[in-house]
Protein backbone atom coordinates (compact mmCIF):
# COMPACT_ATOMS: atom_id res chain seq x y z
CA UNK A 1 0.00 0.00 0.00
CA UNK A 2 2.25 2.41 -1.00
CA UNK A 3 1.19 6.23 -2.25
CA UNK A 4 3.83 6.74 -4.49
CA UNK A 5 1.54 5.77 -7.69
CA UNK A 6 -1.21 7.13 -6.44
CA UNK A 7 -0.07 10.79 -6.64
CA UNK A 8 -1.70 11.48 -3.09
CA UNK A 9 0.95 13.70 -0.99
CA UNK A 10 1.17 14.32 2.74
CA UNK A 11 0.50 17.99 3.63
CA UNK A 12 2.95 19.49 5.54
CA UNK A 13 2.66 22.30 7.66
CA UNK A 14 4.87 24.25 9.90
CA UNK A 15 4.32 23.45 13.69
CA UNK A 16 1.87 25.62 16.03
CA UNK A 17 3.94 27.56 18.29
CA UNK A 18 3.09 27.67 21.79
CA UNK A 19 3.58 30.26 24.29
CA UNK A 20 3.31 30.17 28.06
CA UNK A 21 2.82 33.09 29.75
CA UNK A 22 3.62 33.79 33.52
CA UNK A 23 -0.64 34.67 33.53
CA UNK A 24 -0.83 31.11 32.33
CA UNK A 25 1.18 29.47 35.18
CA UNK A 26 -0.27 31.64 38.01
CA UNK A 27 -3.83 30.82 36.90
CA UNK A 28 -2.49 26.85 36.71
CA UNK A 29 -1.04 27.14 40.32
CA UNK A 30 -4.37 28.55 41.61
CA UNK A 31 -6.40 25.95 40.10
CA UNK A 32 -4.44 23.15 41.16
CA UNK A 33 -4.26 24.38 44.45
CA UNK A 34 -8.25 24.78 44.88
CA UNK A 35 -8.58 21.32 43.72
CA UNK A 36 -6.38 19.91 45.98
CA UNK A 37 -7.75 21.59 48.83
CA UNK A 38 -11.29 20.34 47.46
CA UNK A 39 -9.86 16.69 47.72
CA UNK A 40 -8.37 17.00 51.09
CA UNK A 41 -11.75 18.26 51.98
CA UNK A 42 -13.83 15.80 50.42
CA UNK A 43 -14.87 12.81 52.31
CA UNK A 44 -13.28 9.07 51.09
CA UNK A 45 -15.63 6.53 49.70
CA UNK A 46 -14.69 4.12 51.79
CA UNK A 47 -16.55 5.81 54.72
CA UNK A 48 -19.24 6.83 52.35
CA UNK A 49 -22.50 6.71 54.16
CA UNK A 50 -25.22 4.54 52.51
CA UNK A 51 -27.79 7.43 51.20
CA UNK A 52 -24.94 8.64 49.20
CA UNK A 53 -25.53 5.43 46.94
CA UNK A 54 -29.07 6.28 46.19
CA UNK A 55 -28.19 10.12 44.86
CA UNK A 56 -25.22 8.04 42.88
CA UNK A 57 -28.31 6.18 41.46
CA UNK A 58 -30.66 8.95 40.94
CA UNK A 59 -27.77 11.14 39.39
CA UNK A 60 -27.20 7.94 36.91
CA UNK A 61 -31.38 8.09 36.46
CA UNK A 62 -31.06 11.80 35.36
CA UNK A 63 -28.27 11.10 32.87
CA UNK A 64 -30.04 8.28 30.89
CA UNK A 65 -33.15 10.22 30.87
CA UNK A 66 -30.62 13.37 29.59
CA UNK A 67 -28.98 11.22 26.91
CA UNK A 68 -32.41 9.28 25.85
CA UNK A 69 -30.93 5.89 27.28
CA UNK A 70 -33.33 3.43 27.86
CA UNK A 71 -32.16 0.25 29.28
CA UNK A 72 -34.15 -2.76 28.69
CA UNK A 73 -34.63 -5.04 31.35
CA UNK A 74 -32.48 -8.42 31.67
CA UNK A 75 -34.06 -11.56 31.30
CA UNK A 76 -33.10 -14.30 33.46
CA UNK A 77 -31.40 -17.51 31.14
Amino acid sequence: MSSKGTGKTMIRRIPTRIELKLDDINEYNTIRQATESNNERAPSPQNAPAWTYKIMFNNNAKIHERIGYAPQPRTPT
